[in-house]
């Protein structure tokens, strides 16, 4: 199971409560369920009044004030029942959860391969420790654990849907391409999983069919910066240079920073054949933005740059950024 639907089972596995704390704990699971968490403090407040260590209380507690933004107080809940059930795979799961929430990656790790310990059996371990390694871009990794997963009956889209992006970050495009495929046979609403079919089809070449997908995925989130921003490259590629520079204009509309934007632009702006959008000079000064707003980190845009000098006649400093291509 994952990890919401535990809390469904959490009012079954008690660790010694009283007779009398069921029905307090039934209505607490409810109000988690409804998303009333002050009303989830009030009812376990007489549980713990009568045992302050009650590990099913402290875990529902700790998520309660999660969710309230209360960190610190869930952060101590969540040790607590660990402390009092080091062997409960729902407290450790739990504090693995909160953990990952507040960025404490390696306890969060840590916490969720001591779960799949207690309960090897279980698939929503291996899938909480596959997200984690994902957060810790150990992308190979993770893919192994959604794997194991789906092996112990967890075989849903959203595995495949972040098996896709594991693939998406190692540049792995048709394995990228074929997990999305699975995301969206079993959810063809994946819409994350369209813009992952998007992105791997540009890398492969695919642009027509690319821009497809980002449609498909920008009907449902119009204001994606990574999707208008490769249906723009795939526009560019495809010579459709009124339409990368639509998707252009709305990019800058929502943010003037996204510098692969800039980029882009650098490049309509020296490759058009059209003359109202042609111009070296402020290709120049496209692509120099690019590398500013990343403190000229991504050296894999330096050509661009280059082409814009080349353009532009200076095919000296065209050589000088080549070469700095060349040293990288």
């Amino acid at each position: 199971m994952l990890f919401f639907e535990r809390i469904l089972s959490w009012h079954r596995c008690f660790f010694g409560n009283h007779p009398r704390d069921t029905e307090p704990f039934q209505k607490a699971t409810q109000a988690i369920l409804d998303e009333q968490f002050p009303d989830v403090l009030i009812l376990l407040e007489p549980v713990l009044r009568r045992n302050p260590k009650n590990v099913s209380a402290l875990v529902m507690r700790s998520h309660a004030y999660r969710m309230m933004g209360n960190m610190d107080a869930a952060w101590k809940d969540a040790n607590l029942a660990v402390e009092r059930a080091p062997a409960n795979v729902n407290a450790v799961s739990h504090r693995g959860h909160l953990a990952r929430v507040l960025s404490k990656l390696d306890q969060a790790k840590a916490d969720y391969e001591k779960a799949i310990l207690i309960q090897p059996k279980d698939g929503g371990g291996h899938f909480d420790l596959a997200r984690c390694l994902y957060e810790q871009r150990q992308f190979q990794q993770s893919v192994l654990e959604y794997r194991r997963a789906m092996s112990l009956g967890v075989d849903t889209w959203e595995c495949w849907e972040e098996i896709g992006n594991c693939h998406l970050e190692l540049a792995e495009w048709e394995n990228a391409l074929s997990s999305c495929d699975a995301a969206l046979c079993r959810n063809p609403e994946a819409m994350w999983s369209m813009r992952g079919r998007g992105t791997a089809l540009t890398f492969l070449g695919l642009f027509s069919q690319a821009i497809l997908e980002f449609h498909r995925f920008l009907t449902q989130v119009p204001d994606d910066l990574l999707a208008l921003n490769n249906r723009s490259y795939c526009h560019l590629k495809l010579q459709d240079w009124v339409s990368a520079k639509a998707d252009l204009d709305i990019i800058f509309a929502i943010n003037l920073k996204y510098a692969p934007a800039w980029k882009n632009l650098a490049i309509l702006q020296c490759q058009s054949i059209d003359s109202s959008f042609r111009d070296p000079h402020q290709a120049i000064k496209s692509a120099t933005r690019a590398m500013e707003l990343t403190d000229w980190e991504m050296s894999q845009w330096l050509p661009v740059l280059a082409d814009a000098y080349e353009s532009a006649g200076d095919h000296v400093k065209a050589a000088e950024y080549r070469s700095k291509v060349d040293h990288h």
